[in-house]
Formats: C-alpha cells, sequence, structure tokens
C-alpha cells in the first residue's frame, strides 16, 4: 500500500511511503519528482499512477507521473485535460478515470469550486478524454468499481461541494453510478444515512458497496466519524 504526497504544516509533499502488510511495517520509498497535496492514485498494469493536486505556488495542476516499483523510476504521462486537486482516480476495465474534484474560482488565490469533470486515461495510447459528466458536482467523494448484475459500474459515493463562487455548499448524501458499458451517470434515490466527505469506499465480493468513515458538518464544525455504511444495488435502482 502506498501513501502519496498530501499536505503537511509547510505545505505539499514529496514523500511517499509503503506499507506491507506481511512485515506490519511502513518503509519511506523513492519521493516524487515534485511535491502534491491533494493528489489522485491508482494502480494499473502494476505501475502507480499519480494526478494532479496542489504543487508549490499555490498552483493546481493537471500532470500525470507513473512509479514502476521494479525500475523504482518516476516518469510522465500525458496530462489531464483539467487541473484538479481532492478527486479520485479509479482503475476499471484497463483505463484510469478521473472523477470530480476541486478547481480554482476564476480570479481566487484560494477559493475552489467542485467539479462534475470525468476524464478517462488510456495508457496503450497515452490519451486522456472527456467523458459524460457527473450529474452533481463533488470532490473529496470516494469511488470504486463493482458489479450490479451483469453490468460494470463506477459507484461515487456523498463528498463535499463548493459553489461556482467558492462558498462550501456542505456533504453530500448522494450517491451516482456510471454505466461502464454506456457512459450513462444515474442520480441514485438511496442517500446515504450521513452526509459525508474525506471518506473511502471498498466493493466487498457480493458486489455491495462500503462507505467508510469520513468527516460530517455538524454546528458548523467539522467532525471525524467512524461509521461504515453498505449499499446493495439491484438492476432495477439504474434505471
Amino acid at each position: 500500500m502506498y501513501a502519496v504526497g498530501g499536505f503537511t504544516k509547510s505545505g505539499p509533499s514529496d514523500a511517499v511511503e509503503t506499507y506491507d502488510p506481511e512485515s506490519g511495517r511502513w518503509a519511506r520509498s523513492l519521493r516524487l519528482p515534485q511535491p502534491r497535496g491533494g493528489p489522485a492514485a491508482a494502480a494499473l498494469g502494476g505501475l502507480l499512477y499519480v494526478a494532479g493536486g496542489e504543487i508549490p505556488g499555490s498552483q493546481f495542476t493537471n500532470s500525470v507521473i507513473v512509479y514502476d516499483p521494479g525500475k523504482r523510476t518516476w516518469s510522465s504521462v500525458a496530462p489531464m485535460p483539467t487541473a484538479r486537486e481532492r478527486f479520485k482516480l479509479v482503475a476499471a476495465r484497463g483505463y484510469l478515470y478521473a472523477i470530480g474534484g476541486d478547481n480554482r474560482v476564476s480570479g481566487s488565490a484560494e477559493q475552489v469550486k467542485s467539479l462534475t469533470t470525468v476524464e478517462r486515461y488510456d495508457p496503450r495510447t497515452n490519451r486522456w478524454r472527456t467523458m459524460n459528466p457527473m450529474i452533481e458536482a463533488r470532490s473529496l467523494t470516494c469511488a470504486v468499481e463493482t458489479t450490479v448484475g451483469k453490468r460494470r459500474i463506477l459507484t461515487v459515493v456523498g463528498g463535499a461541494e463548493f459553489s461556482p463562487a467558492g462558498a462550501l455548499v456542505g456533504p453530500r448524501r448522494t450517491t451516482e453510478v456510471l454505466d461502464l458499458g454506456t457512459g450513462r451517470w444515474t442520480l441514485l434515490k438511496i442517500l446515504l444515512p450521513i452526509a459525508r466527505a474525506s471518506h473511502d469506499c471498498a466493493a466487498e465480493a457480493n458486489g455491495a458497496v462500503l462507505t467508510i468513515g469520513g468527516v460530517v458538518r455538524q454546528n458548523g464544525e467539522f467532525s471525524p466519524i467512524a461509521n461504515v455504511d453498505a449499499l446493495s444495488l439491484q438492476p432495477r435502482d439504474l434505471q
């Protein structure tokens, strides 16, 4: 397991650390070529892809780098069409999907707005393609590939929403599903018990999606939670 970049008190970090479940120990790995906070990462084809994030100078980047654990080297691949941070990068069916996240509000050095943007990377051609956008803008969300019947889908759960003016609207309770065969998004009627952001997702063997931890907003303050909720979908839910 790789922990890549992120923020420290001094700003974006270039640290990379790996966890070995057999030994139960963490170790330092080859640092990022450039510090980046709030990037997204995913493994595909035995390589680790790290995309986007905030780089020194408070700039959001669209750059994508790849770590080869066999060669212990970082290299660059085609950049995303959209610079962003706090988004999700998910490997599915041989592609990488960059989902949502934040971008700067025009003319602002601090305020961000949430995105509906979805882009897909093909490692065989080293090209990105803009896909159908999500129905709702969201950052700090979670996303996972799973199966409903015979359909392969990406499930995107909760997250935060910053308005186009940069105001925090709040965490979301909603879930969207992308049909990987048709490229169509469906906004589910099923809502999370608690609106949350900065959480994680995992898929169980039966296709159920687990939503794990995160933060909630209560009385204007953000608090971490330990809740784990399961979502079991049927084909009729995707109509």
